[in-house]
């Protein structure tokens, strides 16, 4: 083995003239710090591009909107809901020096019921917001930063299905606005060696906790239905690969 050592000093071009095989460090790589090996710093460990995937539950409800089988507000017929918003968001982002920006593409899924079916019998609505859009995200604050600020808008469409006695009113908006922002929280620092791991193994490069608000804007047509909310928050786990 000592025939094909090779001090990091040496030219690259020589060693391969000479046969070996010049291997390139890689990310993986961590470095000693009080005994306990940790990842390099998160800003010079990270490629040009990168991926997001993140689940939440959101406080979201349409409260604007008017059921189509019954004259009343959405409050007078709907309650709780029984599968509250849960929000799948998937991002393509390209970092730069002061952060980074990408795309994103997103959906969830909402269901409530009436709860006072003697009167507005058994009436379900089911949404599905589909949504495409743009994000930058500041995580360039420091070397391995804590608070990630974040902020994203784009075009979404609702779809719905408002189902009572067999009767059913469904389809989907058309395009309009949404708008989400707020604060990822690293998780890194809560279990160092489980980060080593999680990239090593994984590709993992961050996880984070995120709270965010969020708005959805009324689409234009009438007939759609207003599914716009009032300020509504979400929070969830985010990964970046």
């Amino acid at each position: 083995m000592s025939g094909l050592a090779y001090a990091e000093d040496e030219d690259p071009d020589e060693l391969q003239k000479k046969g070996l095989v010049v291997v390139e460090p890689v990310n993986v790589i961590v470095s000693r710090d009080n005994e306990n090996y940790a990842l390099k710093p998160y800003r010079e460990r990270r490629p040009k591009w990168g991926i997001t995937t993140s689940i939440g539950y959101s406080t979201y409800e349409p409260i604007k909107y008017e059921p189509d089988n019954v004259v009343a507000d959405f409050n007078d017929v709907y309650g709780n809901p029984t599968i509250p918003m849960l929000d799948v968001l998937f991002s393509v982002k390209r970092n730069v020096a002061f952060g980074s920006l990408g795309v994103e593409f997103g959906a969830g899924y909402y269901e409530v019921s009436s709860y006072n079916k003697t009167v507005n019998g058994d009436s379900t609505l089911n949404l599905i917001p589909a949504r495409l859009g743009f994000i930058m995200a500041l995580d360039t604050l420091g070397p391995d930063p804590i608070f990630v600020p974040y902020f994203a808008g784009g075009a979404y469409t609702m779809i719905f299905d408002e189902s009572l006695g067999g009767n059913s009113h469904n389809g989907n908006t058309q395009v309009s606005g949404y708008f989400h922002g707020g604060v990822a929280f690293s998780l890194h620092w809560l279990d160092r060696m489980g980060a080593v791991v999680a990239y090593r193994e994984s590709g993992v490069e961050a996880t984070y906790a995120y709270l965010e608000a969020q708005k959805y804007l009324r689409a234009g047509a009438e007939a759609d239905g207003d599914f716009s909310n009032e300020i509504s928050y979400s929070g969830g786990i985010r990964l970046e690969f």
